[in-house]
């Protein structure tokens, strides 16, 4: 199973919730999807572009933090990170 997640605001609480409670469902069921997409944008709206790249790390960090709550999960699926057309990226 391949499932794909699209604008995951990761400065949203709501978002990171339900996030948790997605993994939760998987791994109560014992069922792992092969791949998780996680595509942006990663940043709500309503952030400046400066917002955005100040909080952005500490916001990875905090969905690396969820995602090894669930072992079984971290073990057995890839996880993809699309950026959005407004997320900062490095050109280099």
């Amino acid at each position: 199973m391949i499932l794909f997640l699209a604008d995951v605001w990761l400065d949203t609480k709501q978002v990171l919730g339900g996030f948790k409670r997605l993994l939760q469902g998987f791994q109560e069921s014992k069922i792992a999807p092969a791949v998780i997409v996680l595509m942006g944008d990663f940043s709500s709206p309503q952030l400046s572009a400066t917002e955005q790249a100040v909080n952005l790390q500490s916001n990875f960090g905090a969905l690396g933090n969820i995602i090894a709550d669930y072992k079984e999960i971290s073990e057995q699926t890839e996880f993809v990170i699309v950026p959005g057309p407004n997320d900062p990226v490095s050109h280099s």
